[in-house]
This record gives structure tokens, C-alpha cells and sequence, in this order.
């Protein structure tokens, strides 16, 4: 393994099993790579002053600690990779991006693993919030605080915060009479302190890593009777992370059928794997691992999505074996980023007659745009109304959709084979849906108006609607029209 001279500066070599999928990580990929060393070495010190003993005498208090920090690393890493590189207006990536990130750093990562070790090596045991915790453990750790900035973090959690294009300003207050102080950080600071916050908790989580393998944690608790299902999940999901399996949840539940089969559901992120044949034999891994651990279900359901792929899933029967194998789509181009397709934002068209917004890209063998019409005057004629919708229609035909990553859809710029818009009052409503639930009665919403199926032509197949035996059909060329029955526009 390369790089591994970085792991033997912090432990002895029998300490260390390499054979944990996620030291490859912390070896050779971003932004594990970059784990701040001395902090690993240091914490990892601590940590291996914890006796396996005490550890696991101490477990069921410090079990949601634990994985709550587990969890909120990996969910940092995922937020790194989605959005460190897409290109936000400045304020906009301090507020959405910055901010959050450094706040869960500081409250899930940091906060839950000095609550983990504040319960062996602290002096205060009430400790809960970052500054108390940091006081009570800080005779253990020389260089964790040193990017952990207490009032700042006070700031922005408790909403005392002005974000600009360059900048946030942020106001905190100190001492017992409560002085108040200002301050501010520079975009570039946001990025150091980002930055340098990322690579002291991957030296944190990277130390912990290695401790859990040293004292044979998942063996150790796997088979503790007393633990909830949530725990058991985490513990699973940890160990399949050691063999570089994505698990994002899993689910047990009575399938509601006349059978009234136990279900144990596993969801699945298959996204770092190129090859129908790897995405089977990686299945049936992971449900005989899971059976090994999780016997007694009547079936073990495997549903899973892949970045460049349509999702599918495996039925397994009470045994474990494969009894359903759904076709397994095939993998489309992966040397494209699929946040190209992710973050693809269809503009909306506003005039003085009407808004089109909610765009969805619903494409696959035919170009198929839907959207929401809203028509600003409330008493429009049908003759109106009619010329706003071939407007609209003509609108949407000069939009360009995108290669789907996960699926062969046809895109481009091109004239739409299909368009279903949905045409309503404007109104203050939020969601706007056709029909909605009212004393427990389905009604049609008041601010409906009609319901448009444009088909470029004959030759295209027409789409089923669920709700046109609700309401009232008119067919005009191209254009399929489903009129609310409560409104009657024909005598405007």
C-alpha cells in the first residue's frame, strides 16, 4: 500500500492492519490524504491508553457519542466531494457550504469525540457543549485545538452572523459580565479554516479507526444481546465501510401483503463500481455478511443506485440465497461528472401574462419536459388562456436538457416530444398540486385550472393520466387538455 511510512510515523507496524479498507483512503485519496499527522499520533496515544476493558465496559454510554462522530465524518467527506469544487457566488458557498461544513466539524465531529473521551480521561463529568469539553479533556490533546475557535462557533450557531460576498462579521459575547465582542474571517480564512478543520478531524477519525481495529471492536460488540437494532445497523454499516461497501441505511419492516413477510431492506450505494458482474458478486457479499449476523427474516431485500446507472435490486429468501435477480441496468459513461447532470437548473420564464417554473426533466427514449403554468390574470378567456399555452409550449422547446448520467435519454437542444405542464391561477400556495386531501376527501384544488398534453406528433405514443376520469377532456391538435369540471372557462 502506498504512502504507508504516514501511518507507521503514528503506530507500530503490529498495531496497524492495513487490510481495513478505509486506511487505502486516508493513504491515497482526497481529502482523506491530507489528515493532519500529529494529530492522529497524539489522539491515537490517548486512545490506546483506554484499556479494551474499559472501553467496552463503558460502551452503552458512549455508543451514540461514537457513532454520531462516525457518521458525521463520513457525511463531510460526502459533502466535500459533492460541492468543495462547484462553482457557488462567494456568499452563497460561506452560507451554504462554509458555514455548515465547519459548523458539523465543530459539533458532530469534534463535539461527540471529546464526549467519547471525556468520559475516561475528563475532569468534568457534566461537560456537554464544545467549550466545557474542550476544558475538561484539554490536558490530554497538545495541537487538537489549535483550529477550534470557541466564540466563532458560538456565533454561528446561535445565528449572530452577516454573511458577504468576502467576508462573515459575527458578534459573540465573553466573560461573566457578558462584553461584547466583534469579529470577522475573510473568505480566504473560511477556506483555511476549512480546510485545516478537514484534516484534524481525519487525523481524529483516522486514530480512532485504528484504535477500534486494535481492540477487535466490531467482533467484540456484534454479539452483545443487548444492543438496539440502530446500534447493530451502525456497527454494520462501520464493518462493511472497512471493505469499502457504501451501506446508507437499513430497514426492518412487515411487508403489509397477505403473506405478512418480515422484510430486513438494505439500501446500497454501488457508485465506486464499474461492472455489472462486480455489482452481483458484491451483493451477495453483503447479504451473506448481513445473514451471518441478522438471521430470522422471512426475506433480505437489497435495493441499490449507482451514480452512472438506473437503480435495481435483489431478493433474497429466508436462507439468504438469491431468489429474484432484477436485470441489472447497464453502467453509462462514467468519465463525465455526474454533477453536470445533478446540478442542472432549468431557468423560469416569467412575462406579464404568466410564470413557468418546476421544471423536471423526465426524458428517456423521447424528449419529455413537465413544468407548472401559472396564469397571472384571474379572469382570463379561454381564447387567452389557449394562446398562453402555445407560448409557453414554444418557451419550453428552445430548452436544452442534459445527458443523464445514470440513463440513455435523449437530450440536446431540440424540440420537446412531449411537455405536460400543469396551468393554475397564481396563487400563495406552496405546492400546488392538482388534487389535494381535505377532511380526508380528495378535491380538486381550487386554483387548477387544466392539465396540458403536448405530443410534437402522431407518431408518438400518448401517455396514460391517472386522474382524467376526474376530469374534463378536450383534445385541440396537438394539445390534450383535462380541464378542472368547477371551473367552466368556456364563458369568458
Amino acid at each position: 500500500m502506498k504512502n504507508i511510512n504516514k501511518l507507521l510515523f503514528i503506530v507500530n507496524e503490529k498495531d496497524l492492519n492495513i487490510q481495513i479498507g478505509d486506511l487505502n483512503n486516508f493513504l491515497n485519496n482526497e481529502p482523506q490524504f491530507h489528515f493532519n499527522q500529529i494529530i492522529t499520533k497524539e489522539v491515537y496515544l490517548v486512545l490506546k491508553d483506554i484499556s479494551s476493558d474499559d472501553f467496552f465496559n463503558e460502551f452503552k454510554n458512549i455508543e451514540v457519542y461514537l457513532f454520531n462522530c462516525i457518521n458525521s465524518y463520513y457525511q463531510v467527506i460526502d459533502m466535500y466531494k459533492e460541492f468543495n469544487d462547484t462553482k457557488f457566488e462567494n456568499k452563497a458557498k460561506i452560507s451554504q457550504y462554509l458555514k455548515p461544513l465547519i459548523v458539523q466539524m465543530y459539533e458532530d465531529i469534534i463535539s461527540n469525540f471529546l464526549l467519547v473521551i471525556n468520559q475516561f480521561k475528563g475532569t468534568d463529568n457534566y461537560a456537554v457543549t464544545l467549550g466545557t469539553l474542550k476544558n475538561s479533556t484539554k490536558n490530554n490533546f497538545d495541537t487538537l485545538f489549535n483550529n477550534i475557535d470557541i466564540d466563532f462557533r458560538n456565533a454561528i450557531n446561535h445565528g449572530n452572523t452577516k454573511i458577504f460576498e468576502d467576508r462573515i462579521e459575527y458578534i459573540f459575547s465573553q466573560g461573566k459580565n457578558k462584553k461584547e465582542f466583534q469579529g470577522k474571517k475573510t473568505f480566504r480564512e473560511l477556506i483555511n479554516l476549512k480546510n485545516n478543520l478537514l484534516d484534524d478531524c481525519s487525523g481524529v477519525f483516522l486514530a480512532l479507526l485504528i484504535y477500534l481495529n486494535k481492540i477487535d471492536f466490531f467482533n467484540s460488540v456484534i454479539y452483545n444481546k443487548e444492543l438496539s437494532n440502530n446500534i447493530i445497523f451502525e456497527l454494520l454499516k462501520l464493518h462493511f465501510k472497512s471493505l469499502n461497501i457504501n451501506i446508507e441505511k437499513f430497514e426492518i419492516y412487515t411487508k403489509e401483503d397477505e403473506l405478512g413477510n418480515n422484510i430486513f431492506e438494505v439500501f446500497v450505494n454501488f457508485s465506486t463500481l464499474n461492472d455489472e458482474k462486480e455489482i452481483k458478486e458484491q451483493a451477495l457479499k453483503i447479504i451473506e455478511i448481513i445473514y451471518k449476523y441478522q438471521k430470522g427474516y422471512d426475506k433480505y431485500l437489497l435495493q441499490y443506485k449507482h451514480d452512472y446507472s438506473v437503480g435495481s435490486s435483489f431478493i433474497f429468501d429466508k436462507n439468504g440465497t438469491l431468489e429474484i435477480n432484477l436485470a441489472i441496468p447497464e453502467i453509462q459513461e462514467t468519465t463525465k461528472s455526474s454533477k453536470i447532470y445533478k446540478f442542472n437548473h432549468f431557468l423560469n420564464i416569467e412575462n406579464d401574462n404568466y410564470k413557468l417554473q418546476e421544471f423536471e426533466d423526465k426524458s428517456q427514449e423521447y424528449k419529455f419536459l413537465t413544468a407548472k403554468l401559472f396564469i397571472k390574470n384571474k379572469n382570463i378567456s379561454k381564447i387567452f388562456l389557449l394562446e398562453i399555452i402555445g407560448t409557453a409550449i414554444e418557451d419550453i422547446n428552445k430548452i436544452e436538457n442534459f445527458e443523464n448520467p445514470q440513463d440513455s435519454v435523449k437530450y440536446g437542444i431540440m424540440e420537446s416530444d412531449i411537455i405536460n405542464l400543469h396551468v393554475f391561477y397564481d396563487n400563495k400556495d406552496r405546492e400546488n398540486l392538482v388534487i389535494k386531501l381535505v377532511d380526508a376527501k380528495i378535491e380538486i384544488n381550487n386554483n387548477f385550472i387544466c392539465t396540458i398534453w403536448y405530443y410534437k406528433n402522431q407518431v408518438i405514443p400518448k401517455l396514460p393520466y391517472p386522474l382524467a376520469n376526474k376530469l374534463k377532456f378536450e383534445d385541440i391538435n396537438k394539445i390534450s387538455i383535462y380541464w378542472n369540471s368547477n371551473i367552466d372557462i368556456t364563458k369568458r
